[in-house]
């Protein structure tokens, strides 16, 4: 090889031999390596609590499905474990790292001193699994995912002779909200909670207000919606009355909007109301008196992702925003993709309604009636 030489001539330069490359793997841990690549997915933290409150549900699984949601939760155990490890969590915090240690004897079926004798820790399978969801395309741009309940229909509870709504709060729900810091994380600057733990307390890049899961206890407090329940129903496509999938309901694949409001419908309205049921709709239509005075009603076609709904606050003086809107009061709409969702402590997810078809009192009435009919022949042939 020729190269420039002291006095602007030339200089040869001898090329020495590279040594050979050695693969880091051979052929086999090459293969092992791939497969594990394969098997990955991302962290999912909406089914790691759809399978918590599903352990945790007032009535427990079935027997037959116990092993099934073991296998889950325990999927998801370690890929916490996971998480905090290459965080470093371990060396950084002495409560991390004594939860890890209690994860892997969880994981291994050991106890640990804190673990009693009828944990359903204790009593779950060893072997790892992950979800299974069943998927299923209607008409609309994207497809739709719907998780497989375990433990049957989901109980219905009562009060006061009136069905409570599977969305509404309980008073052993409520619980202590931690004050609001700014943070700065990979997107940049926005709010956050000291004790943060981004898989439960951040979705969508927003930091979501926190809630408990005790439906059944104590009384319900029909003002409210339950943060975690509104999510799940808005993200599978299940009744905000009754709590079971809106999916493959009635002749068609569209969904049933009911909210309270004058006005009808719009198409690309955005929603925190989950869909119903049609005789669901009438029940809430005849025993909230919000809704029994004013109410809109529409079949839906598709109902994406829009974004959030919660309160904003500034990013200067942390102070919350008020809603710009014609109801300061009420939670703002934020897009996914806006940059205030960063500084937007979120409470319920929003949907968009495209393919509207307004549906009067009396159509909706006239639609309840037919399914209560099919419903009953159903169940005679059962």
């Amino acid at each position: 090889m020729q190269s420039p030489g002291p006095r602007g001539g030339t200089a040869v330069t001898a090329l020495a031999a590279a040594p050979p490359w050695t693969p880091p793997l051979d052929s086999a841990d090459l293969a092992d390596a791939l497969a594990k690549i394969r098997q990955w997915g991302p962290y999912d933290g909406d089914a790691w609590l759809d399978d918590v409150a599903d352990a945790l549900d007032s009535v427990p699984p079935a027997e037959e499905e116990i092993e099934e949601l073991g296998q889950r939760l325990r999927g998801h155990l370690m890929q916490l474990v996971s998480i905090a490890l290459n965080g470093e969590a371990e060396r950084r915090d002495e409560r991390a790292s004594s939860r890890i240690h209690r994860a892997r004897a969880v994981r291994e079926g050991r106890r640990t001193r804190r673990e009693g004798a009828g944990s359903m820790a204790g009593r779950l399978p060893r072997r790892p699994g992950h979800p299974v969801r069943a998927a299923r395309r209607y008409r609309q741009d994207r497809a739709r995912r719907t998780r497989p309940r375990t433990g049957g229909p989901v109980r219905q509870h009562f009060w006061r002779g009136k069905r409570v709504p599977y969305i509404t709060a309980w008073t052993s729900e409520s619980v202590s909200q931690p004050p609001v810091i700014r943070i700065t994380g990979r997107g940049g600057e926005g709010i956050g909670f000291p004790d943060e733990v981004p898989v439960t307390d951040r979705r969508y890049e927003a930091l979501w207000v926190r809630s408990g899961l005790a439906r059944g206890r104590g009384e319900p407090d029909f003002r409210r919606i339950n943060t975690h329940r509104q999510k799940r129903a808005m993200r599978y496509d299940l009744c905000a009355v009754c709590g079971e999938t809106v999916l493959s309901y009635g002749a068609d694949d569209r969904t049933l909007y009911l909210l309270g409001a004058e006005t009808p419908i719009a198409e690309g309205e955005t929603t925190t109301a989950p869909p119903l049921h049609s005789p669901c709709a009438v029940e809430a239509i005849d025993t909230c008196p919000p809704l029994r005075r004013s109410h809109v009603v529409a079949l839906v076609e598709y109902s994406p992702l829009w974004g959030v709904a919660g309160v904003v606050f500034d990013p200067v003086t942390l102070a919350p925003l008020p809603n710009p809107g014609p109801r300061p009061d009420d939670l703002q709409h934020v897009h996914v993709g806006d940059k205030e969702i960063r500084w937007t402590l979120a409470s319920f997810t929003v949907h968009s309604l495209h393919g509207v078809t307004p549906v009067s009192t009396d159509e909706l009435r006239e639609m309840a009636e037919r399914q209560r009919v099919i419903g009953g022949r159903q169940e005679r042939a059962d």
